[in-house]
């Protein structure tokens, strides 16, 4: 019986809807490992990937007029052009994407949907088409594709594991049509240690720019808050769910403008910001402050992550997140501006019942 059993489940596995093996696929295994091609309109260039979900990468690409490599690991990212010897450093890079400031053909090249780790980074499974069946190599694949017919769109080739083996990529310019092919080869599924990601800064290579301790989170930017002191406790406390679906509003404080001009505001905006549907929190950065009882929970970010995450370029800074991205934001002092503050936070959500 555990014979057939067996049997069963891996004709039932190859034999699955393939937007559903690939889902399976990359859900159980929270990593890829892969040898990869890559072809951009008429350049090829073939490297190494290495990633783990959701934000861990070292991706290495070579070519005729490129040798580029990208790692991101939970400390920082960095982008090393070795044909310049020159480097691009962030403390951290809050999206499984690199940053708008690398070349374009690292942007087009890196396999978002690996590393997004679900196909529904570009669609949801209604949106998916079953192709054909073809072979990549040696290898019997499932074509599936998402996007309009014969415009801008992506095509996947998934083998009977659900392993994807080819991702090919169309957009439209307004120079024309471009394609990117990408092949992974000898692909392992499986979660990789953290030792795989880690950065150190290349010897003898220049910066391209002064690295930032701090980018100060915008709206429209992804953030994935960390640990932070509740207090008075000083309790660590695990702080990513904040702001990762139900909407929260974050404020941060420091104790250099203690007794802050803004202190008497914070009731009345956390006040407003309960009405509206929204969680309200404080966060120290800096010094440890000293503690007075609020309606409200208050954090100190004692090691600094959280700041790092946030970037407020002053004090007090206001954070409105929902579904772990900045929708609103208010920076310096608020005053007699309170109306006009709090219109522009509530803006996403002007349309509730006040």
């Amino acid at each position: 019986m555990n014979l057939i059993a067996l049997a069963v489940s891996l004709f039932v596995s190859q034999t699955a809807d393939p937007w559903d093996r690939a889902e399976r696929a990359l859900a159980s295994s929270h990593g890829v490992s892969a040898l990869m091609t890559v072809t951009i309109g008429g350049e090829q260039a073939s490297g190494r990937l290495q990633l783990r979900s959701p934000d861990l990468v070292r991706l290495r690409l070579t070519g005729p007029t490129v040798d580029m490599e990208y790692r991101q690991s939970p400390r920082a990212s960095i982008y090393i052009d070795h044909r310049s010897r020159s480097y691009q450093w962030w403390p951290w890079y809050p999206e499984a994407m690199p940053p708008p400031t690398t070349p374009q053909m690292l942007q087009v090249a890196f396999p978002q949907v690996l590393m997004q780790g679900s196909l529904k980074s570009f669609g949801p499974k209604s949106g998916w088409k079953t192709l054909a069946r073809e072979k990549v190599g040696n290898v019997d694949a499932d074509v599936i594709s998402v996007g309009p017919p014969g415009g801008s769109g992506t095509k996947l080739w998934i083998d009977d594991s659900g392993h994807i083996l080819r991702q090919v990529m169309s957009f439209q310019q307004q120079s024309g049509p471009l394609t990117i092919v990408s092949e992974f080869q000898g692909a392992a599924y499986e979660a990789l240690p953290d030792s795989v990601f880690g950065i150190e800064l290349p010897v003898g290579y220049e910066p391209e720019a002064t690295p930032r301790l701090n980018d100060t989170a915008v709206v429209g930017q992804r953030v994935k808050l960390t640990t932070g002191l509740r207090l008075p406790e000083e309790a660590p406390e695990d702080l990513s769910g904040l702001g990762a679906v139900a909407p929260v509003m974050v404020v941060v404080t420091s104790d250099d403008l203690e007794p802050s001009p803004d202190a008497e505001t914070w009731p009345t905006l956390a006040a407003a910001a309960k009405k509206k549907g929204l969680a309200f929190v404080q966060v120290w950065v800096g010094s440890k402050p000293v503690f007075k009882k609020t309606p409200w929970s208050q954090y100190w970010d004692k090691d600094g992550t959280l700041e790092v995450r946030l970037g407020p370029t002053e004090t007090p800074y206001v954070y409105v997140i929902e579904k772990g991205t900045v929708v609103s934001g208010w920076q310096g002092k608020i005053g007699k501006r309170s109306a006009e503050v709090e219109r522009a936070l509530f803006a996403p959500y002007s349309k509730k019942d006040d």
